[in-house]
């Protein structure tokens, strides 16, 4: 089997343990020793998120591996797992369908190269996650914010969670 690419969902706290106030994105990396001086065991998931992110486009790299990751900061939306997602029930801000969409169109996109940040819609521009690059590529959400909503409690009500 001939695999010419592979594509990875990373998480949000990958970047944001930056410890910068500047504008967020694909290129911000969590600051793992810092992470590691305040409150290890708190930060585990993201220490272990990035060093993990860190080595696997390494590996890429140096075996010649096609590796695309997308960034979802938050996902908001309906919901396949049996649990409810934590981005879910603590922000409701993103949707698992827009970062499929952003997957897709990447895995499509021959020019697609390395990682890619994706907030929920270009309304969170007073944020400081970007997804300048991903929307360079052409990119467009297919879902606005309501859609997100809408679809998110829908699936709350229907699992009796709200």
């Amino acid at each position: 089997m001939d695999i010419k690419r592979v594509e990875y969902t990373s998480s949000a706290a990958t970047v944001v343990g930056t410890g910068s106030s500047n504008i967020i994105n694909e290129c911000s990396w969590t600051d793992v020793d810092a992470m590691r001086a305040v409150k290890p065991f708190a930060n585990s998931y993201a220490i272990s998120k990035t060093i993990t992110k860190k080595a696997a486009l390494e590996f890429a790299e140096k075996n010649g591996n096609d590796l695309v990751t997308v960034i979802p900061t938050w996902i908001h939306g309906t919901f396949i797992t049996p649990q409810t997602p934590g981005s879910v029930s603590s922000s409701m801000e993103m949707t698992l369908d827009n970062v499929a969409n952003a997957h897709i169109f990447l895995f499509d996109n021959p020019n697609a190269k390395r990682r890619y940040t994706w907030t929920s819609t270009e309304d969170l521009k007073r944020s400081s996650l970007s997804s300048k690059r991903l929307l360079e590529t052409g990119f467009k959400y297919k879902y606005g914010l309501e859609d997100m909503y809408d679809g998110a409690i829908e699936c709350c009500k229907q699992r009796e969670i709200l």
